[in-house]
């Protein structure tokens, strides 16, 4: 009786932390995940806290779990044994970077304890609660980081400094999709135009930000949600639609008129890799500054001009390569105009501008840039998963990755090895599995999504509850973001990101028992 209560009351604690642990990361992201407690030998990151408690959890629910369908548990154990294996055989090695694959061998586990969590129906009525909130949050830390505007200063370096802007177009997508979902069976005017509001608001953050990857990602989720909804989705995404035009109109005029030319430079000069997205939206006008004499705009101008003509040049001699700083003429003047730009604080702001303020042909270019940069990550890291095709390379080994000037070693060194490494992951999560797992991962981890996906979608189509309709359609565009934006980027490297690949899983597996607990009861 004892341990009935223990194992009770820990139920019940561990589905509120659950819950608590997805809304900090839907909101905070990695400032979040990096958080840790210091141990003599490795840290232990929050989200390795919650897998061991879940794994806790899973054990004292363990018929719940193995109730899934025979099948798919066979593939999944299957995948689970494979990458625990890879894992305890690369730490037998002394390979401490292998700690990095966790997310691989390890984070599966998730999907069981999000579905034995979400088997509880009183959990739904929550999870929307859940969603607002984490997603209020994360906008205001969205603009916070895109904009360099600082409340509080311990606020800039302690959380914002580990956010990424990326996992919002994750974060974001998810929470479209189910409040999406949820409009045509909203009653409430007032909870209605709230929740149109707050998904413009989204739309904006992931606008401004300019990452063309979020941008397929969401065209993804809305191709989804008009195949799944029809008649439903055409209404509210032309309300969507206008209010957007309004919201995008009030927010660019306040964002980028209203605020002042320094905070613009400063964003400008700041906001890395969607710095000359944002500046198509800026006036050509260069600032006018005292005490900057004529002769050094000139030179600030000159230099600009030349970097803009390496910029083009390059792409047009090489398919495969935006920069090409190898040739020693273009990397004097690369230097060149970073001393420009480092010359003076007084006039920094106004180099800087001038070098990032390109006209619209060559941002297409820089972006054409960013995508060749993919291509380049790919083509090595497909050739380094050929030398071991069908188990893969392992865990804890990374391949020599070459990018314009730039080299990211197979790491030997065991400092940094859990946060901040340098490595460069290769964007895609297809061929992260490929090349540490082989063909053998690779088909088992295509066999669990894609039977994950169609066996949720198998229950959409068949359900006539309105509720469970409604979470299946959130939780499957969810899903649809995610695997899109793993294509592009290291979501699946990354356990802010990787972790709701497998809570998703879980939770349509969930609703999908649901369903048929419905039907039965009906009979």
């Amino acid at each position: 009786m004892i341990l009935k209560k223990i194992s009770f009351q820990f139920e019940k604690v561990f589905t509120v932390f659950f819950l608590f642990y997805l809304s900090a990361m839907l909101s905070l992201g990695r400032a979040f995940s990096v958080l840790h407690i210091k141990t003599p030998f490795v840290p232990v990151f929050i989200t390795e806290i919650v897998l061991g408690a879940a794994i806790f959890f899973i054990l004292l629910n363990l018929k719940k779990a193995v109730a899934l369908p025979g099948k798919f548990l066979f593939v999944f154990f299957a995948y689970l044994f494979l990458n625990v294996t890879y894992l305890a055989v690369a730490l037998a090695q002394r390979k401490f970077f292998a700690f990095k694959d966790i997310t691989l061998a390890l984070y599966p586990l998730f999907l069981l304890a999000a579905y034995i969590v979400f088997s509880d129906r009183r959990v739904f009525r929550r999870l929307f609660h859940v969603l607002v909130i984490a997603n209020i949050i994360g906008i205001l830390l969205a603009r916070i980081l895109i904009f360099h505007v600082f409340p509080w200063l311990a606020l800039k370096f302690s959380v914002v400094v580990n956010i990424r802007v990326t996992n919002y177009g994750l974060y974001f997508g998810i929470i479209l999709s189910f409040l999406f979902a949820l409009l045509p069976t909203v009653k409430s005017k007032v909870a209605r135009s709230f929740i149109y509001l707050l998904m413009a608001s989204n739309l904006y953050i992931l606008f401004i930000v300019g990452e063309r990857s979020i941008w397929l990602a969401v065209l993804a989720l809305f191709a989804f949600l008009f195949f799944v909804l029809r008649r439903q989705f055409i209404k509210p995404f032309l309300r969507l639609c206008l209010l957007c035009v309004l919201v995008f109109t009030l927010l660019l005029h306040f964002d980028l008129r209203i605020m002042s030319r320094e905070k613009i430079d400063n964003l400008l000069t700041k906001a890395h890799h969607f710095a000359p997205f944002i500046a198509l939206l800026v006036p050509l006008e260069a600032p006018v500054e005292k005490g900057i004499s004529p002769e050094f705009t000139k030179t600030a101008e000159t230099v600009s001009a030349e970097m803009r003509s390496i910029l083009n040049q390059q792409i047009k001699n090489d398919s495969k390569r935006a920069f090409n700083f190898d040739e020693a003429d273009n990397e004097a003047r690369y230097v060149a105009f970073r001393e420009v730009v480092s010359a003076s604080a007084g006039v920094s702001r106004t180099v800087n501008f001038l070098g990032i303020r390109l006209h619209e042909n060559e941002c297409q270019g820089a972006m054409r840039g960013n995508l060749f940069f993919r291509f380049a990550l790919w083509e090595q890291a497909l050739t380094f998963g050929l030398q071991s095709p069908f188990f893969g390379q392992g865990f804890g080994v990374y391949p020599n990755i070459r990018v314009w000037s730039h080299e990211y070693m197979n790491p030997i060194a065991v400092k940094n090895s859990f946060m901040n490494t340098g490595l460069r992951p290769v964007h895609n999560d297809l061929l992260t599995v490929f090349y540490k797992t082989g063909l053998v991962g690779l088909l088992l981890f295509l066999a669990i999504t894609v039977y994950n996906f169609f066996y949720g979608f198998k229950a959409l189509i068949k359900s006539t509850d309105e509720r469970t309709r409604i979470l299946l359609t959130g939780a499957l565009g969810g899903l649809i973001c995610w695997h899109v934006l793993a294509l592009l980027f290291d979501i699946i490297d990354s356990p802010p990101t990787n972790i709701f690949l497998w809570v998703l899983g879980g939770f349509i597996f969930s609703l999908s028992n649901n369903r048929g607990r419905e039907n039965s009861e009906r009979v």
